[in-house]
């Protein structure tokens, strides 16, 4: 799960913002390409333990096993690399999963709140080992609370977008064959229209 789907879990157990914020915290410091910052607020440190018990337990859940399993296949017989393959089969369903909470309107306002919260002071709160960290978190927050939260974000093209810049920096894993893009669209093409 991605971290509109951590978002939308947290608001679960209270939609206090520095709770929803801090349980997207490690999928944002992912974004930002730095190490999950250290908290001394409570509700943050709460968030973000959450994310880390939420992931352990998805990641190995037999579903997510199985369908990451077959994406990865997928993508592989359609011609992308096998790093590749297996980044895109991983992200790319957290993303879509993201997708489709996002359907539900009612997810939107503690998601919202939190990122409202996250550029408008609480995020001074994380202590970020990259001295240009806290900048970039808050033009993050602000920036995803200006997208806003509908399902609109999560169009195939954008998913193979997202991906492009999520695995660039990793050799490997990234999208630089001439075909991924018209690989990772046609594959996100069924589930994400």
């Amino acid at each position: 799960m991605n971290f509109f789907g951590h978002a939308a879990l947290a608001a679960r157990r209270s939609t206090e913002p520095a709770f929803v914020l801090g349980a997207m915290v490690p999928d944002f410091a992912t974004m930002l390409h730095a190490r999950v910052p250290e908290t001394s607020h409570e509700r943050l440190a709460a968030g973000i333990a959450l994310h880390h018990r939420t992931d352990a337990a998805f990641h190995d859940g037999a579903i997510f096993r199985r369908l990451s399993g077959e994406a990865f296949r997928a993508l592989e017989e359609r011609g992308l690399r096998r790093g590749s393959s297996r980044a895109v089969a991983h992200i790319g369903l957290e993303i879509l999963l993201d997708g489709e909470l996002a359907r539900d309107a009612a997810r939107h306002p503690p998601y919202l709140a939190a990122l409202e919260a996250g550029a408008g002071g609480l995020g001074a709160h994380l202590a970020w080992a990259d001295p240009d960290a806290p900048a970039r978190f808050v033009e993050l927050c602000a920036g995803l609370a200006r997208r806003g939260a509908g399902p609109d974000g999560f169009s195939a093209d954008a998913l193979a977008r997202r991906l492009e810049y999520a695995l660039a920096r990793r050799p490997l894993l990234a999208l630089d064959e001439p075909h991924a893009r018209a690989v990772v669209v046609a594959w996100a093409g069924r589930f994400a229209e």
